[in-house]
């Protein structure tokens, strides 16, 4: 699970097109926990908690839709 949330999204602008972005990025990966890696536990809060899915602030199971739900709530 990454943390998920607006200052963690780098937009980057194109040259010719001010109205437009050319690329989004995603930053600051030091608390992204892989769910294989043994690291993550069912029970540890991670994420920022506005942005965090249900499943993340309940510290149940979570999978990737955290994520999306976490893109989706920004």
């Amino acid at each position: 699970m990454a943390n998920i949330k607006p200052s963690n999204v780098l937009v980057n602008y194109g040259e010719n097109d001010g109205d437009r972005f050319a690329e989004v990025q995603l930053a600051d990966f030091g608390s992204t926990v892989h769910k294989d890696s043994g690291h993550a536990r069912d029970g540890d809060p991670i994420g920022t908690p506005i942005f965090r899915s249900p499943e993340a602030h309940l510290s149940i199971s979570w999978d990737t839709a955290t994520d999306i739900w976490s893109f989706g709530a920004m």
